[in-house]
């Protein structure tokens, strides 16, 4: 998944830790279908405030 935003303003935005958004990110497991869903947001989120 390419995109222009650090680990770091995706964890702020969707209120999770900067290992989550690793973890999401790259596919590990440990991270619940739920919080996983939270990251996706965060990133379209960001991607639509910079629009």
């Amino acid at each position: 998944m390419a995109h222009p935003f650090t680990v770091r303003e995706i964890a702020r935005q969707a209120g999770v830790s900067d290992a989550t958004v690793d973890r999401v990110l790259h596919g590990r497991p440990g991270v619940q279908s739920g919080t996983a869903g939270q990251v996706q947001q965060a990133i379209q989120d960001l991607e639509a405030q910079r629009h």
